[in-house]
Protein backbone atom coordinates (compact mmCIF):
# COMPACT_ATOMS: atom_id res chain seq x y z
CA UNK A 1 0.00 0.00 0.00
CA UNK A 2 2.76 2.37 0.62
CA UNK A 3 4.63 1.70 -2.37
CA UNK A 4 0.88 2.66 -4.39
CA UNK A 5 0.95 5.63 -2.31
CA UNK A 6 4.39 6.83 -3.72
CA UNK A 7 3.48 6.31 -7.42
CA UNK A 8 0.49 8.42 -6.78
CA UNK A 9 2.00 10.79 -4.94
CA UNK A 10 5.18 11.09 -7.29
CA UNK A 11 2.50 11.72 -9.64
CA UNK A 12 0.26 14.37 -8.15
CA UNK A 13 3.62 15.96 -7.59
CA UNK A 14 4.73 15.90 -11.47
CA UNK A 15 1.52 17.79 -12.24
CA UNK A 16 1.81 20.54 -9.33
CA UNK A 17 5.29 21.57 -10.19
CA UNK A 18 4.58 21.79 -14.23
CA UNK A 19 7.20 22.64 -16.53
CA UNK A 20 8.03 20.33 -19.22
CA UNK A 21 8.32 17.45 -16.83
CA UNK A 22 4.48 17.75 -16.88
CA UNK A 23 3.97 17.79 -20.31
CA UNK A 24 6.47 14.72 -20.63
CA UNK A 25 4.43 12.54 -18.42
CA UNK A 26 1.11 14.24 -19.76
CA UNK A 27 2.29 12.99 -22.78
CA UNK A 28 3.02 9.46 -21.72
CA UNK A 29 -0.30 8.89 -20.40
CA UNK A 30 -1.28 9.51 -23.91
CA UNK A 31 0.54 7.22 -25.59
CA UNK A 32 -0.13 4.56 -23.32
CA UNK A 33 -3.07 4.97 -23.88
CA UNK A 34 -3.31 4.92 -27.23
CA UNK A 35 -1.33 1.93 -27.19
CA UNK A 36 -3.62 0.23 -24.88
CA UNK A 37 -6.46 0.79 -27.40
CA UNK A 38 -4.85 -0.82 -30.35
CA UNK A 39 -3.46 -3.43 -28.51
CA UNK A 40 -7.02 -4.17 -27.52
CA UNK A 41 -8.26 -3.80 -31.44
CA UNK A 42 -6.10 -6.24 -32.73
CA UNK A 43 -6.13 -8.65 -30.43
CA UNK A 44 -9.43 -10.42 -31.94
CA UNK A 45 -7.34 -11.20 -34.98
CA UNK A 46 -4.73 -13.55 -35.80
CA UNK A 47 -4.09 -11.84 -38.87
CA UNK A 48 -3.57 -9.00 -40.43
CA UNK A 49 -5.54 -9.27 -43.10
CA UNK A 50 -8.21 -10.10 -41.28
CA UNK A 51 -8.31 -6.85 -39.29
CA UNK A 52 -11.42 -4.22 -39.46
CA UNK A 53 -9.52 -1.13 -40.23
CA UNK A 54 -12.65 1.06 -40.58
CA UNK A 55 -13.58 0.18 -37.04
CA UNK A 56 -10.11 0.55 -35.87
CA UNK A 57 -10.66 3.91 -37.69
CA UNK A 58 -13.88 4.45 -35.88
CA UNK A 59 -12.51 3.55 -32.51
CA UNK A 60 -9.22 6.21 -32.47
CA UNK A 61 -11.96 9.12 -34.23
CA UNK A 62 -14.52 8.61 -30.95
CA UNK A 63 -11.81 7.34 -28.03
CA UNK A 64 -9.41 10.52 -28.41
CA UNK A 65 -10.57 12.25 -31.92
CA UNK A 66 -7.44 11.53 -33.75
CA UNK A 67 -7.05 9.91 -37.26
CA UNK A 68 -4.64 7.56 -38.17
CA UNK A 69 -3.05 8.26 -41.35
CA UNK A 70 -3.02 4.61 -43.72
CA UNK A 71 -5.05 3.07 -40.64
CA UNK A 72 -7.44 1.82 -43.90
CA UNK A 73 -4.56 0.56 -45.80
CA UNK A 74 -3.00 -2.11 -45.30
CA UNK A 75 -0.16 -0.68 -47.54
CA UNK A 76 0.65 1.76 -44.91
CA UNK A 77 0.00 -0.16 -42.38
CA UNK A 78 1.32 -4.20 -41.84
CA UNK A 79 0.96 -4.97 -38.64
CA UNK A 80 0.82 -4.38 -34.84
CA UNK A 81 4.07 -2.09 -34.02
CA UNK A 82 3.39 0.19 -37.34
CA UNK A 83 -0.53 0.99 -35.95
CA UNK A 84 0.92 2.08 -32.63
CA UNK A 85 3.83 4.60 -34.06
CA UNK A 86 0.90 5.55 -36.26
CA UNK A 87 -1.50 6.05 -33.83
CA UNK A 88 0.86 7.80 -31.40
CA UNK A 89 2.33 9.84 -33.95
CA UNK A 90 -1.36 11.39 -34.37
CA UNK A 91 -1.96 11.46 -30.80
CA UNK A 92 1.41 13.57 -30.19
CA UNK A 93 0.47 15.88 -33.12
CA UNK A 94 -2.79 16.57 -31.22
CA UNK A 95 -1.42 16.81 -28.37
CA UNK A 96 0.36 19.49 -28.96
CA UNK A 97 -1.95 21.21 -30.98
CA UNK A 98 -3.92 21.56 -28.14
CA UNK A 99 -0.71 23.26 -26.02
CA UNK A 100 -0.40 25.59 -29.46
CA UNK A 101 -4.08 26.84 -29.12
CA UNK A 102 -3.68 27.40 -25.62
CA UNK A 103 -0.85 29.14 -26.37
CA UNK A 104 -2.36 31.68 -28.59
CA UNK A 105 -4.72 32.36 -25.93
CA UNK A 106 -1.96 33.15 -23.66
CA UNK A 107 -1.08 36.09 -25.85
CA UNK A 108 -4.27 37.22 -25.80
CA UNK A 109 -5.41 37.59 -22.52
CA UNK A 110 -1.67 38.99 -21.82
CA UNK A 111 -2.52 41.89 -24.38
CA UNK A 112 -5.58 42.36 -22.71
CA UNK A 113 -4.66 42.18 -19.49
CA UNK A 114 -1.56 43.90 -20.11
CA UNK A 115 1.17 44.32 -17.60
CA UNK A 116 -0.47 43.19 -14.24
CA UNK A 117 -1.46 39.74 -16.07
CA UNK A 118 2.53 38.82 -15.72
CA UNK A 119 2.56 35.06 -17.37
CA UNK A 120 -0.71 33.29 -17.99
CA UNK A 121 0.67 29.75 -18.64
CA UNK A 122 -3.14 28.34 -19.66
CA UNK A 123 -1.69 25.57 -21.16
CA UNK A 124 0.58 24.50 -17.90
CA UNK A 125 -2.23 25.18 -15.87
CA UNK A 126 -4.68 23.83 -17.94
CA UNK A 127 -2.59 20.23 -17.81
CA UNK A 128 -1.68 20.31 -13.82
CA UNK A 129 -5.68 20.94 -13.16
CA UNK A 130 -6.89 18.43 -15.23
CA UNK A 131 -4.34 15.40 -14.09
CA UNK A 132 -4.78 16.60 -10.58
CA UNK A 133 -8.45 15.99 -11.24
CA UNK A 134 -7.88 12.88 -12.41
CA UNK A 135 -5.56 11.44 -10.18
CA UNK A 136 -7.67 12.10 -7.00
CA UNK A 137 -11.08 11.21 -8.16
CA UNK A 138 -9.54 7.87 -9.56
CA UNK A 139 -7.09 7.28 -6.27
CA UNK A 140 -10.17 7.90 -3.95
CA UNK A 141 -12.18 5.37 -6.19
CA UNK A 142 -8.99 2.97 -5.55
CA UNK A 143 -9.30 2.90 -1.78
CA UNK A 144 -12.85 2.75 -1.72
CA UNK A 145 -12.38 -0.91 -3.72
CA UNK A 146 -9.41 -1.81 -1.47
CA UNK A 147 -11.96 -1.17 1.43
CA UNK A 148 -14.55 -3.54 0.09
CA UNK A 149 -11.80 -5.92 -1.25
CA UNK A 150 -10.32 -6.11 2.84
CA UNK A 151 -13.62 -6.16 4.38
CA UNK A 152 -14.26 -9.90 2.33
CA UNK A 153 -11.26 -11.46 1.84
CA UNK A 154 -11.36 -13.16 5.43
CA UNK A 155 -13.65 -15.69 3.63
CA UNK A 156 -10.84 -17.28 1.14
CA UNK A 157 -9.34 -18.40 4.43
CA UNK A 158 -12.44 -20.81 4.11
CA UNK A 159 -11.19 -22.46 0.76
CA UNK A 160 -7.37 -22.87 2.39
CA UNK A 161 -6.12 -20.03 1.06
CA UNK A 162 -3.73 -17.38 2.98
CA UNK A 163 -6.00 -13.98 3.06
CA UNK A 164 -3.36 -11.81 3.21
CA UNK A 165 -1.59 -13.39 -0.03
CA UNK A 166 -4.66 -13.05 -1.74
CA UNK A 167 -5.37 -9.84 -0.44
CA UNK A 168 -1.72 -8.19 -1.71
CA UNK A 169 -2.11 -10.27 -5.31
CA UNK A 170 -5.61 -8.52 -6.05
CA UNK A 171 -4.68 -4.99 -4.45
CA UNK A 172 -1.63 -5.14 -6.57
CA UNK A 173 -3.88 -6.43 -9.52
CA UNK A 174 -6.03 -3.68 -8.84
CA UNK A 175 -3.21 -0.79 -8.86
CA UNK A 176 -2.39 -1.86 -12.27
CA UNK A 177 -5.96 -1.19 -13.42
CA UNK A 178 -5.80 1.91 -11.51
CA UNK A 179 -2.93 3.03 -13.48
CA UNK A 180 -4.54 1.96 -16.70
CA UNK A 181 -8.00 3.62 -16.09
CA UNK A 182 -5.84 7.26 -14.86
CA UNK A 183 -4.00 7.14 -18.59
CA UNK A 184 -6.97 6.31 -20.13
CA UNK A 185 -9.30 8.71 -18.33
CA UNK A 186 -6.56 11.78 -18.81
CA UNK A 187 -6.05 10.85 -22.53
CA UNK A 188 -9.65 10.94 -23.46
CA UNK A 189 -10.81 13.70 -21.58
CA UNK A 190 -7.56 16.00 -22.35
CA UNK A 191 -8.93 15.37 -26.13
CA UNK A 192 -12.72 15.52 -25.52
CA UNK A 193 -13.21 18.21 -23.13
CA UNK A 194 -9.72 20.00 -22.93
CA UNK A 195 -11.52 23.74 -23.18
CA UNK A 196 -13.88 22.80 -20.17
CA UNK A 197 -10.61 22.00 -17.96
CA UNK A 198 -8.59 24.91 -18.70
CA UNK A 199 -7.50 27.15 -15.56
CA UNK A 200 -10.94 29.30 -14.22
CA UNK A 201 -8.80 31.56 -12.18
CA UNK A 202 -6.06 33.79 -12.64
CA UNK A 203 -5.33 36.15 -9.76
CA UNK A 204 -4.84 39.70 -11.21
CA UNK A 205 -4.03 42.75 -8.66
CA UNK A 206 -6.58 44.51 -7.72
CA UNK A 207 -9.16 43.05 -9.91
CA UNK A 208 -10.12 43.38 -13.43
CA UNK A 209 -13.01 45.16 -14.71
CA UNK A 210 -14.17 42.01 -16.61
CA UNK A 211 -13.12 38.89 -17.83
CA UNK A 212 -10.76 38.70 -21.42
CA UNK A 213 -12.56 37.82 -24.45
CA UNK A 214 -10.13 34.58 -24.34
CA UNK A 215 -11.34 33.55 -21.46
CA UNK A 216 -15.04 33.66 -22.63
CA UNK A 217 -16.12 30.86 -24.29
CA UNK A 218 -19.28 30.82 -25.50
CA UNK A 219 -22.10 28.68 -24.07
CA UNK A 220 -22.01 25.55 -25.86
CA UNK A 221 -23.21 21.84 -24.89
CA UNK A 222 -20.75 19.17 -25.63
CA UNK A 223 -21.63 16.03 -27.24
CA UNK A 224 -18.56 13.80 -27.97
CA UNK A 225 -19.37 9.96 -28.94
CA UNK A 226 -19.21 9.08 -25.10
CA UNK A 227 -22.05 11.59 -24.84
CA UNK A 228 -20.70 13.91 -21.95
CA UNK A 229 -17.93 12.96 -19.66
CA UNK A 230 -14.70 11.56 -20.23
CA UNK A 231 -14.89 7.43 -19.91
CA UNK A 232 -18.76 7.27 -20.98
CA UNK A 233 -21.24 7.41 -18.49
CA UNK A 234 -23.94 8.74 -20.88
CA UNK A 235 -24.42 12.15 -19.11
CA UNK A 236 -24.18 15.37 -21.18
CA UNK A 237 -22.44 18.10 -19.70
CA UNK A 238 -24.58 21.14 -19.30
CA UNK A 239 -24.16 24.36 -21.46
CA UNK A 240 -21.51 26.40 -19.77
CA UNK A 241 -21.59 29.83 -19.66
CA UNK A 242 -19.03 32.76 -19.05
CA UNK A 243 -19.88 35.37 -15.93
CA UNK A 244 -18.48 38.39 -14.79
CA UNK A 245 -15.63 38.34 -12.58
CA UNK A 246 -15.45 37.64 -8.92
CA UNK A 247 -15.77 40.76 -6.25
CA UNK A 248 -12.19 39.54 -4.39
CA UNK A 249 -10.38 39.84 -8.40
CA UNK A 250 -10.04 36.18 -9.56
CA UNK A 251 -11.34 36.00 -13.17
CA UNK A 252 -13.42 33.42 -13.81
CA UNK A 253 -14.65 31.67 -17.37
CA UNK A 254 -16.96 28.43 -16.64
CA UNK A 255 -19.52 29.21 -13.55
CA UNK A 256 -22.88 28.64 -14.43
CA UNK A 257 -25.27 31.62 -14.46
CA UNK A 258 -27.02 32.40 -11.32
CA UNK A 259 -30.42 33.65 -10.85
CA UNK A 260 -30.67 36.11 -7.68
CA UNK A 261 -33.34 34.39 -5.47
CA UNK A 262 -34.90 35.42 -1.98
CA UNK A 263 -33.52 33.99 0.81
CA UNK A 264 -36.42 31.64 2.97
CA UNK A 265 -36.20 31.83 6.15
CA UNK A 266 -34.51 27.56 7.34
CA UNK A 267 -37.27 26.09 9.97
CA UNK A 268 -36.37 26.24 13.42
CA UNK A 269 -36.05 22.18 13.48
CA UNK A 270 -35.22 20.02 10.82
CA UNK A 271 -36.15 16.00 11.01
CA UNK A 272 -32.90 14.44 10.52
CA UNK A 273 -33.64 12.20 7.48
CA UNK A 274 -30.92 9.47 8.20
CA UNK A 275 -32.24 9.01 11.78
CA UNK A 276 -32.06 5.09 12.86
CA UNK A 277 -29.46 3.99 10.11
CA UNK A 278 -26.99 1.71 11.20
CA UNK A 279 -23.29 2.76 10.38
CA UNK A 280 -23.04 -0.14 8.50
CA UNK A 281 -26.48 -0.18 7.03
CA UNK A 282 -26.32 0.40 3.08
CA UNK A 283 -26.77 4.27 2.82
CA UNK A 284 -30.18 5.52 2.18
CA UNK A 285 -29.27 7.76 -0.67
CA UNK A 286 -28.84 4.70 -3.02
CA UNK A 287 -25.00 5.29 -3.64
CA UNK A 288 -24.52 1.38 -2.53
CA UNK A 289 -22.18 2.58 0.33
CA UNK A 290 -21.89 1.64 3.87
CA UNK A 291 -23.38 4.88 5.65
CA UNK A 292 -20.85 5.33 7.97
CA UNK A 293 -18.31 5.91 4.54
CA UNK A 294 -20.98 8.14 3.16
CA UNK A 295 -23.46 10.44 4.36
CA UNK A 296 -22.91 8.94 7.78
CA UNK A 297 -18.98 10.07 7.60
CA UNK A 298 -19.58 13.83 8.75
Amino acid sequence: MNQQREVIYSLRQFALEGGEELKAEALHMVEAAVERLADGLVAEFDDPAQWDRALFETEFLQKFLIAVPGVTDPTVIHNRDDLVRAAQQAAREGFQAKLDNLKGMEKDVEAQLGAQAGSVRLGERALSRFMLGVIDEKWKDHLYDLDQLREGIYYRSWGQKDPLVEYKTEAFEMFKGLMSDVENTFAEGWFKDWWRNMPIEIAVPGGAPGAPAALRPPARTLTGPAGGQPGGGGRRPAPVVATKPAADGLITSNEPARTPRTATPEPAFARNPYAGVGRNDPCPCGSGKKFKKCHGAA
